[in-house]
């Protein structure tokens, strides 16, 4: 897979699977894919869902990571 089976970034269990949100490297890509829908909603004119997406990137947990 992508992040490796050595990886913190999936967590499993019988039968099911999830993103472990808590893995520094999800936050990374998290934050940045929240960057990324900030703008291309921005350059859509859809300011209201742009805003809740810009304000997920600028929280204090993506902050540090910029």
């Amino acid at each position: 897979g992508v992040y490796g089976e050595a990886s913190c970034a999936i967590e499993r269990g019988a039968g099911w699977m999830r993103l472990n949100e808590a893995c520094p490297r999800i936050q990374a890509d998290l934050c940045a894919a929240d960057r990324d829908l900030a703008d291309l909603l921005r350059k859509a004119r859809l300011p209201e869902p742009a805003a809740q997406f810009a304000a997920r990137a600028g929280s204090p947990g993506c902050a540090a990571q910029n």
